[in-house]
């Protein structure tokens, strides 16, 4: 009988987490959102834990008002973040949704596998 086993997925979210204030500790790069390093160290630091995947959302659409909260729900694209990661890291995988509202399905596919191939096989 196999032993379970528990699959953990760290999604990035902006570059300072969930949290809508992160933003604004000391210490924390209020730049975040736009920063690929920080996206890097964070996948980094997930495949070190053995986490099994990094997950990044697509947010085609600014949702925040942002005079009063960091704009970290209108990351960067995906697919870019990605390929950073999928340069940088040897074995996590890297998971992305692609709104195929704004995008033409074919392209979202053409983008996905070459991300595919970049990354050996790890996107999802």
């Amino acid at each position: 009988m196999r032993t379970p086993q528990m699959h953990l997925t760290m999604q990035l979210v902006g570059g300072t987490g969930i949290e809508p204030g992160a933003w604004r500790r000391p210490g924390v790069a209020a730049d975040g959102y736009v920063n690929v390093d920080a996206a890097v160290r964070a996948a980094k630091a997930a495949e070190r834990g053995k986490f099994d995947a990094v997950f990044f959302a697509d947010t085609p659409a600014v949702v925040d008002d942002l005079s009063t909260r960091s704009p970290s729900w209108a990351p960067l694209e995906p697919v870019v973040v990605l390929t950073a990661l999928a340069r940088e890291t040897e074995r996590i995988g890297l998971v992305a949704t692609s709104s195929t509202t704004f995008n033409h399905a074919y392209n979202v596919a053409r983008q996905f596998r070459a991300l595919d191939l970049v990354s050996g096989g790890r996107i999802g």
